[in-house]
């Protein structure tokens, strides 16, 4: 008998430092009506070029990012024996890829703390948290075994999705700003130097930065790659490059693969591939992309 049907969603990726692996999140549901249960989220890994099919490697949590060490993972999950996966107190662990059942608690507060992103300089971990207890959440750093928390921003409105940059001197995130448009800023590690990227009526989520060596012009200063969605136009990625000094007018936007409604990417460490998610809630798919003219498109995970 064939086993039930199943909707799969994976809600965000991350590389593996040497590119070979993946990691992402993944809600599983064995039925369309069924009840949704936080529990069924998983962090799960696998070869980058599928060869192997994917492994759980911790149950009940999710948004994960590699260790500056690549030797294991950080994510966020509810404390266990809690109030359980319907409890808003979140906690960010890590997990040795060989041992990943002994998860290590690094977050010690009753609030929402998740969307971890560790720094490449291996200095830290910044993330999100509802603990500045003002209904908003708010990016925070702590160093790599929990200590030293402060927080880096104070804006009213919810930021999300912190990501660096390869050198490990300034976060990208994306913030609600009034009138319910998502924006991309950066911020340096320290928490000075806020700068906002987009200023448009799209919804502009997701960022992260692309590889130096990825660029396509020499005298790039950066490159943030990011899902946009124009008012009542399906989403798409864009690479947006900055040649200077943040100045009005001196970025250029470049479409990625002809406008494949992905909702998140990251690019591969060497800067060759995409890791895109197609769909939308409660089914997605994780895809391989060539971002070369014509793209092109390997599923790995579905």
């Amino acid at each position: 008998m064939p086993p039930p049907a199943r909707d799969c969603f994976q809600q965000d990726v991350a590389w593996s430092l040497d590119g070979s692996y993946i990691a992402f999140s993944e809600y599983v549901s064995h039925s369309p009506a069924a009840k949704y249960d936080p529990k069924r989220w998983a962090i799960k890994i696998m070869p980058a070029d599928g060869s192997k099919q994917p492994r759980t490697l911790v149950e009940n949590a999710q948004w994960v990012t590699w260790t500056s060490t690549g030797d294991g993972v950080v994510f966020s999950a509810p404390i266990p024996g809690g109030a359980g996966a319907d409890s808003t107190d979140y906690e960010i662990y890590s997990a040795n890829l060989l041992e990943s059942k002994h998860r290590r608690r690094l977050t010690r507060d009753p609030a929402r703390d998740t969307q971890p992103s560790c720094s490449p300089r291996g200095d830290g971990i910044v993330f999100v948290s509802d603990r500045g207890g003002e209904g908003n959440t708010d990016l925070y750093f702590m160093d790599e075994d929990g200590q030293g928390v402060r927080r880096l921003t104070t804006d009213p409105a919810k930021e999300q999705c912190p990501a660096w940059s390869p050198d490990g001197s300034t976060i990208v995130f994306f913030r609600e700003v009034p009138g319910g448009q998502d924006q991309i800023f950066t911020i340096a590690a320290d928490g000075s130097n806020e700068t906002r990227i987009t200023n448009d009526e799209s919804l502009n989520t997701f960022p992260s930065f692309v590889p130096v060596a990825a660029a396509r012009r020499t005298e790039t200063l950066f490159s943030i790659l990011f899902t946009c969605q124009p008012k009542d136009q399906p989403e798409r990625l864009v690479i947006l490059s900055r040649t200077g000094p943040p100045t009005p007018g001196d970025s250029v936007r470049q479409d990625v693969l002809r406008g494949v409604p992905a909702f998140f990417a990251r690019t591969s460490p060497d800067g060759r591939s995409l890791a895109i998610i197609v769909g939308r809630w409660p089914k997605s798919a994780i895809y391989i992309a060539d971002p070369r003219d014509p793209p092109r498109f390997r599923k790995l995970v579905n």
